[in-house]
């Protein structure tokens, strides 16, 4: 059974943060017709600019994972099924469990998602999602039916980077012990299957989604990981280049003791690493950029409750973007010359993934199988 806890005491935003629109007050808004058999969407941006749209649609037997491209006007072309076996996709209706949806240069797309017995499965697409290869599996082991949480990005070069929890070593219904995977698809095949937690002394967190990132000559893989004092807290792996990974750090000092997952991924935005922390008693957001160094605060949460952040995709943005969903709304953040700031205040509480396209914020998310999609206006706070 997954168990996992985020504790809430509501505290006041941080002084450096400026207010920004709210859902109600955008403008220009386009609203496509509401369709039924949309779980869990997620949306991305090509190399062209262009918004995928990826959901999880219910068959007989399982889902399927359809991706659509938004046309011009707003509308969806027709899907394509990535799974090559209908029904063949285990979909939960977790947050950190949805599936994977990245994009590279050339049209490169991948999705990744778990299969009924638990076993990853990755698709790749070079003409930007219209069609994909036959899936296969960066994994050399059988399923297990706790493994949720896979997570990918191309580098410069084409190169897809994978990597996934896996609990191989649990016990049956259990999710822990769990160790990290890391696979890179290169030249048409995959390298060798790499185990970034083997030092770990009690693996990694069984409930919290790992991210990867791959920026230059650089990838660098952030999870949440625990040791036997009880501290489940965010750890980096990285390599340069081919050399091998470096040993896996704590970003910070030990800081949060909790007996059970919280179900708080990390998201890598470029040097940083920001991720949900609970250890003063309130929920709040907090950032790190070396393993030296004490977390930073960026957001105490106040009169919601969050889910894990993620990046929010802009074509040739220098300033990273930050969704934070949550209920009875959730929030988007950029950060401007290193200081953090809030652009949307208030989005739908159904809105879990985000994109920045002609001028707009677009929000994505469903509603009891229903897919929603809502537009707010992209203008400087400081301007207003």
């Amino acid at each position: 059974m997954r168990r996992f806890v985020l504790t809430l005491l509501f505290a006041g935003l941080l002084p450096g943060l400026l207010p920004g629109p709210t859902l109600s007050q955008s403008e220009g808004r386009r609203r496509p017709p509401e369709r039924r058999g949309f779980d869990g969407p997620v949306v991305d941006l090509d190399d062209q600019g262009q918004a995928l749209f990826l959901w999880a649609h219910p068959v007989e037997g399982g889902h399927d994972l359809l991706l659509a491209r938004r046309a011009p006007d707003g509308s969806l072309g027709d899907p394509v099924r990535v799974n090559p076996r209908s029904g063949s996709v285990r979909w939960w209706p977790l947050d950190e469990a949805r599936p994977m949806l990245c994009t590279g240069e050339g049209g490169r797309v991948a999705v990744g998602w778990f299969d009924r017995s638990g076993r990853p499965w990755v698709a790749r697409s070079t003409d930007g999602g219209r069609s994909f290869e036959a899936a296969d599996s960066p994994s050399t082991a059988a399923g297990h039916e706790a493994n949720a949480f896979v997570e990918g990005s191309f580098d410069p070069r084409g190169d897809l980077h994978v990597v996934w929890l896996d609990a191989r070593l649990a016990p049956a219904g259990e999710e822990e012990p769990a160790h990290l995977f890391y696979r890179r698809w290169h030249d048409r095949r995959w390298g060798p299957e790499i185990d970034l937690s083997p030092d770990l002394e009690r693996g990694v967190c069984g409930c919290c989604r790992p991210a990867v990132q791959a920026r230059g000559e650089w990838v660098e893989v952030f999870f949440r990981a625990r040791d036997a004092q009880g501290y489940r807290d965010i750890h980096r792996a990285r390599r340069r280049g081919d050399v091998p990974f470096e040993a896996a750090e704590r970003m910070g000092p030990p800081t949060w003791k909790i007996e059970a997952c919280p179900m708080a991924g990390p998201v890598g935005l470029g040097e940083r690493v920001v991720w949900l922390d609970g250890s003063t008693g309130e929920t709040r957001l907090v950032e790190n950029d070396s393993p030296t160094t004490r977390p930073r605060e960026v957001l105490s949460v106040e009169g919601f409750r969050p889910l894990s952040p993620r990046r929010v995709p802009a074509m040739g943005a220098d300033d990273p973007l930050l969704l934070l969903p949550g209920e009875p709304f959730g929030r988007i953040l950029q950060l401007h010359d290193g200081r953090w700031r809030v652009l949307v205040e208030q989005t739908p509480p159904w809105c879990h993934s985000a994109v920045v396209l002609d001028g707009q914020f677009l929000l994505v998310g469903d509603q009891q199988s229903r897919l929603k999609v809502d537009a707010v206006d992209l203008s400087d706070p400081a301007e207003r």
